[in-house]
Parts: C-alpha cells; structure tokens; sequence
C-alpha cells in the first residue's frame, strides 16, 4: 500500500525486481533496468488455494513500464499478467515471454497479458525475437493488451517509397523483429540476387518494421532495391 506516500507511487529502480502476485495501492512505475515479473500462485501466504505457474501483479492507479516485463506463457489463454485497475498502462523497455507450457507454441495462440483502461506507448524489444520456427509475435493487438502467434510471413515487405530532400526513404514491414537485414540493391531487376550491391545492413524495430534512407544518386538514374534477412 503506497497511498500513504506523497506520490502514491512504487517506484522500482534500475537492479530491483518486483516479482509475485498481488496488488499495489497505488500507481507502480518500472524504470529501466529494473524488472517486474509476475509469480504464480503463492500458498505460503494464503493469497489464494492450488498451484499455478501464472499469476498477476496489479495495481489500483496507472502502471509505468521502461524496464524488463516478464511474463510467463503456459499454453494459449494461460499466462502472467499486469493489470492497472481503472487506469492505464504505458509500455516501454523490454518485453521478456517465457514458455513454460513444455509444448511449443503454435499458430493462433492468444494471451492477454497486459488489463487497462487505456494503453500507450511501445516496447523497444520483444525475447525471444519469435515464438518458434516458421512462427512471429503478433503485437497489433498490444493496444488492447493482447499478444497473439501468428505463422511467419514470406518476408520483409517495402510498403512506403518516398523523395525526401534527395534522399530516397523506404519503409516496410514484417521483418523479425531485432533481427539485422540487408539492403541490396541493382539496376536490373532480374539480376541473380548474387549480383545485386549491399548497399547497408541495418535492424528491425521491436515490430519488425523498418526504415533506411538513401541519398539519390544522378549518375544512377534506375535502381530495384530488396531487403534481405541475415
């Protein structure tokens, strides 16, 4: 109970963990290098009967998270979670999934991870960068604090092409994500892949997506440009 503080708030620093279940009266702020990870069931104390390997952390007022979130998986719709009671949650940092389940995860499992009023922000990283072979994180549903396995794409994709202040701008995505990839480019675009220029190596956001600026070059009128994983 931190409503006794003048900021009613739990204030977790970098090198400190709160870990187990339970509820915070009050606001809960992670900052970074600091971790929060949900335990399961704790009987020693009573809190509740049985055994569970998930459990939540929740707090009355708004949660704040810039350092290490673990959440444990154990198979599709069982899982750790943080909940802000009738507040928001903004993410941030890095967000560390465990499977715990003893099966590998497959196409189509859903967890609901994270209960709020309102969410915002974003995760600078997902581990493991995908669930499993053939497999990717689906975040699109984070804003309802939902995470979600999806079956891996074909590739990165350029969706955006654009001339800004003689620089060529490419953005895409469906890369994996914190992953490196390559920029290669050519003037023929059905030139064996071994022939074409790398001309960068960069790296996937925390979503997979992905942006890189080219300056336009007047003595190479045409060029096809791919983005190829490393």
């Amino acid at each position: 109970d931190v409503s006794g503080r003048p900021d009613q708030t739990l204030t977790l620093a970098g090198g400190q963990t709160l870990a187990g279940i339970g509820m915070i009266n009050g606001r809960l702020s992670v900052a970074a290098g600091a971790t929060v990870s949900p335990a399961g069931t704790n009987t020693t104390l009573g809190i509740t009967a049985g055994a569970n390997s998930t459990g939540a952390i929740s707090a009355t007022d708004a949660i704040v998270l810039n350092g290490t979130t673990t959440i444990k998986l154990n198979g599709s719709g069982a899982n750790d979670a943080i909940q802000s009671l009738g507040a928001g949650i903004t993410y941030g940092g890095t967000l560390n999934l465990v499977n715990v389940s003893g099966a590998p995860m497959t196409a189509g499992d859903t967890f609901q991870i994270f209960n709020a009023t309102s969410f915002s922000g974003s995760f600078a990283s997902l581990t493991p960068a995908t669930p499993g072979a053939g497999l990717a994180w689906d975040t699109t549903q984070l804003n309802t604090g939902t995470l979600s396995v999806k079956a891996a794409g074909a590739g990165p994709v350029i969706g955006s092409v654009k001339v800004s202040g003689g620089n060529l701008v490419l953005g895409g995505s469906n890369g994996v994500a914190n992953t490196g990839y390559y920029v290669l480019t050519s003037p023929n675009v059905s030139a064996p892949l071994t022939n074409w220029t790398v001309l960068a190596t960069n790296t996937f956001d925390g979503t997979g997506a992905f942006s890189f600026t080219n300056a336009i070059s007047p003595l190479k009128p045409r060029q096809f440009y791919l983005i190829k994983l490393q």
